[in-house]
């Protein structure tokens, strides 16, 4: 009996280290959103305020749920309970990390020219995670 189970029980599917590349803006908001409701401990994101801002119901819920947040925004944006960085102007640049798992990098603007990269591989999401660190280390540098 315990032989036929271990055959029928479905195994853990492990998701496979791929890029993709992702066009035009609803896609992309469609993505970062898919990414927030998966994310069961941290996210890090990086964006202008108005970006943040579309996605702040989302981003209450995993602050309410206990997820750690931390964002990087050019201007004075603020949401109670998370970490708020403020940057330098980069234009619709977004960066998105989730669960130091997921990652999601480019440009958020017009429909048509919205392109960005996601993927879970270990050293693209490396990668970004110390390029958001030393940004969040820059900035606190110049605050001090």
């Amino acid at each position: 009996t315990a032989e036929v189970l271990e055959e029928q029980i479905p195994k853990e599917l492990h998701r496979e280290e791929h890029y993709i590349t992702i066009c035009g803006r609803r896609n992309v908001e469609d993505k970062i959103r898919n990414m927030l409701e998966e994310t069961r401990e941290r996210v890090y994101f990086f964006s202008e305020a108005a970006v943040l801002q579309s996605f702040e119901e989302e981003l209450r819920r995993l602050i309410r749920k206990g997820c750690k947040v931390v964002l990087l925004t050019e201007e004075s944006w603020e949401l109670p309970g998370a970490t708020v960085y403020h940057t330098a102007k980069r234009g619709g640049s977004v960066r998105l990390i989730t669960d130091s798992s997921y990652a999601l990098t480019g440009e958020l603007r017009e429909e048509t020219h919205t392109t960005c990269l996601y993927s879970a591989n270990r050293n693209l999401v490396q990668l970004l995670k110390n390029a958001l660190a030393n940004e969040i280390q820059l900035n606190v540098m110049k605050q001090q």
